[in-house]
């Protein structure tokens, strides 16, 4: 099949976080099964990458089309981005496509593809990856009306929509997409790269951390993560605080300025790492170095970084406000209120009992071979890929 995934980010340009990620490796596997996968996306939001834009040029064998911002400061400060040199190039080429898939269609290149899809009469697949809760907020409430006003309600004209689980496939219903066009399938990781890799020293000899339990957050930078919450853990961890370093590793989404404050007010300065974007092979090996995962949402669907430290035998603890955190519970993971002190007395404890600690170290790689699979949900997206294409034929 011609498929074609539109997303706001794709490599190299990881700063789009878990969806980015979901999005490569889905391309990826279903090109390597035969399909003939094209990629729209823009430029992203650190000038600091440079690509190939309004053309199209091969990525790891992938046919990806990077579209300019015309706005550049828009991308930069709020990720807003401004594709329209796109228009053109959708307008001639959607027609080429068996089918679509939005991936995080909350941004200006995914109206402009839906639209173009349905002037084509081309079946397309909307997913939110968990942006869809944005719409329900009405702090963007406006945004989205305008969207809606131009392009039409991309969500509810889509052929079908993906859902990551029961709550998203309710948010889903909420605005208005028929329950029938609901399909959930969870996101999943290349498990085997991750199980295969082989770790080095690298980050505990670069800072001098041989003999220190590494606490680990990989992600975005970001209020909702829950950053400030691990940050005030670890000023009630008042017995051996020396023992621990904690790592905070990933792009700046809008909260570095305030946890660098939070280091200087709590003074834990020597007890922290702000080691900026990791990515690929870095990442994976920062995480098979670390001794424990923590993340502390005040709200998240299905993050990626906990399916990778479950794959590389990294036991986490988890805020229950990730709704994934249910299938985490007493397997890879410890799933807490998302409160300082009682992070704080998990991470003791648990750094502290070895069986637990084992049990949940070899419980996070048999979850993620069973459960956190790329190749299961690929062949979930390409059955449901082939009953629209069919549907479309009739």
């Amino acid at each position: 099949m011609k498929i074609l995934y539109v997303s706001n980010y794709f490599k190299p340009h990881w700063e789009g976080g878990g969806p980015t990620k979901i999005c490569y490796d889905l391309a990826i596997l279903l090109n390597y099964k035969g399909h003939d996968i094209t990629v729209f996306t823009t430029e992203g939001s650190n000038p600091g990458i440079v690509v190939d834009v309004n053309k199209e040029v091969l990525v790891d064998d992938i046919k990806v089309y990077y579209f300019s911002n015309v706005i550049k400061m828009f991308a930069k400060k709020f990720h807003f981005f401004t594709p329209f040199h796109s228009i053109k190039i959708i307008k001639n080429n959607i027609k080429n496509f068996d089918i679509i898939h939005i991936h995080e269609g909350n941004a200006l290149l995914g109206p402009i593809v839906c639209y173009y899809a349905r002037k084509f009469k081309i079946p397309y697949v909307w997913q939110g990856h968990g942006s869809l809760i944005n719409k329900l907020d009405q702090k963007y409430a406006i945004y989205y009306k305008i969207l809606d006003k131009i392009f039409g309600d991309i969500v509810k004209h889509a052929s079908a929509a993906v859902a990551l689980n029961e709550n998203e496939a309710l948010n889903y219903q909420k605005m208005g997409i028929d329950r029938r066009k609901i399909y959930i399938i969870p996101n999943g990781i290349d498990v085997k790269k991750y199980l295969n890799y082989i770790k080095t020293n690298k980050f505990r000899l670069k800072y001098g951390l041989l003999d220190k339990k590494i606490i680990l957050y990989l992600g975005r930078i970001n209020k909702i993560k829950g950053i400030e919450i691990i940050l005030e853990a670890l000023t009630n961890i008042t017995i051996s605080r020396d023992n621990y370093v904690f790592i905070i590793a990933g792009p700046d989404d809008g909260f570095l300025k305030d946890v660098i404050k939070l280091i200087e007010k709590y003074q834990i300065g020597d007890n922290v790492i702000i080691a900026g974007p990791i990515y690929e092979e870095d990442k994976i090996n920062l995480m098979k170095e670390s001794d424990l995962f923590v993340l502390m949402s005040h709200y998240d669907t299905y993050p990626i970084s906990v399916l990778e430290a479950s794959a590389c035998g990294l036991p986490s603890i988890i805020s229950k406000h990730c709704e994934i955190s249910n299938l985490l519970d007493g397997k890879s993971s410890i799933i807490i209120e998302n409160e300082s002190k009682i992070l704080a007395n998990n991470i003791v404890n648990l750094l502290s009992n070895p069986l637990k600690y084992e049990d949940l170290k070899d419980g996070g790689i048999q979850l993620a071979l069973s459960t956190f699979n790329i190749n299961s949900v690929a062949l979930k997206l390409e059955d449901l890929y082939k009953s629209l294409y069919k549907m479309d034929l009739l």
